[in-house]
């Protein structure tokens, strides 16, 4: 009787013990057509000559303090045609899903090469039942193309705004030192552009 007690609390230990450590996390579940849909995107930009580059986005909590820490000048921001830009949309399996437009564009004028670029703007979400989602930032030569995508929240879920302030912060190696850059962010109906300078 004791060695079937044994044998039950030998193979209660094991299984317990393989299961918690080969378990799935559900966040990185396998995912065929996403991962497919990634891996066609990741192909097309770099045949068509685009780096996505990473970059830190948070929702400030106190957008005024944050914004008195940006460098001066600020630049002068102006209205762009809305969408993504035609060459960096045929690289998308799927568009994101992009804010209306923005507002309160704030961003230096200049900048020096081996410091990361901070801007501040604030996205029109098409209505509230959308969240911030992923900031992804595009590169070709001087071109820079920032697409901040929203998602879908629970259908009895609203938020309180449509309006999301956020800090964008962009990483110092993207820049390069005596160049002029393109900077677009990208919205649904309006988006914004403007010029740095890094020295």
């Amino acid at each position: 009787m004791k060695w079937v007690v044994l044998a039950i609390v030998i193979g209660l230990g094991t299984y317990t013990y393989v299961t918690l450590k080969f378990r799935k996390d559900p966040a990185t579940a396998h995912r065929p057509i996403e991962d497919a849909k990634e891996r066609f995107t990741v192909s097309r930009l770099r045949q068509a000559g685009y780096l996505r580059t990473p970059a830190i986005a948070e929702r400030p909590a106190d957008p005024s303090r944050t914004l008195a820490g940006l460098l001066r000048p600020l630049a002068e921001v102006k209205d762009a045609p809305a969408g993504v830009p035609a060459e960096l949309s045929e690289t998308f399996a799927e568009l994101p899903k992009l804010p209306d437009s923005f507002q309160n564009v704030s961003a230096p004028a200049s900048h020096t090469a081996m410091l990361p670029y901070s801007i501040q703007y604030v996205c029109q979400l098409p209505d509230n039942s959308g969240v911030l989602g992923e900031t992804r930032v595009y590169v070709k030569d001087n071109d820079i193309a920032i697409i901040t995508d929203f998602d879908r929240i629970d259908a009895d879920l609203l938020a309180r705004t449509k309006d999301a302030t956020v800090l964008l912060q962009l990483p110092a190696g993207i820049f390069r030192s005596g160049e002029t850059f393109q900077i677009t962010l990208v919205g649904k109906t309006g988006s914004k552009h403007w010029t740095l300078q890094v020295h």
